[in-house]
């Protein structure tokens, strides 16, 4: 959610302000690669879980089992807001090469957070195979 909160100011400032603002696409693109890269847990060992003490995997386990489907609702949200606010950039009056470059950051965005939430899927995964019910 808190990309939304990045992505409207951004949005807001160009279609208000447009002479003076300025956004360097390439160094936006490289920020979100950089993002995904450093945050690669399919990276992480299997044994990460190793000395974390069985009732501490248990309630992880519990925890992440009961809030997994909240998250996944934050995810649908997201969509409906990308809808709303790219039918929103189509229907304006602004410059179309800029439209195509906030579109593509918006779904950039998008991927990032998906990309995160394959990430605690993972967590997820290896915490069961470490855990003995």
């Amino acid at each position: 959610m808190k990309i939304i909160y990045l992505l409207l100011p951004l949005v807001n400032c160009y279609i208000f302000n447009r002479p003076s603002i300025k956004i360097d696409v390439v160094e936006i693109q490289n920020s979100i690669n950089n993002l995904i890269k450093t945050q690669k847990m399919e990276l992480m060992h299997n044994n990460i879980f190793e000395s974390v003490p069985h009732d501490v995997k248990l309630f992880m386990f519990k925890k992440l089992t009961n809030d997994l489907p909240d998250f996944h609702k934050q995810g649908d949200i997201l969509l409906k807001f990308n809808d709303n606010l790219i039918t929103f950039i189509m229907n304006s009056n602004i410059d179309i090469n800029f439209k195509k470059e906030v579109i593509t950051k918006l779904i950039d965005f998008t991927l990032w957070g998906d990309h995160i939430g394959s990430n605690i899927l993972h967590v997820y995964k290896i915490l069961i195979d470490n855990l003995t019910f």
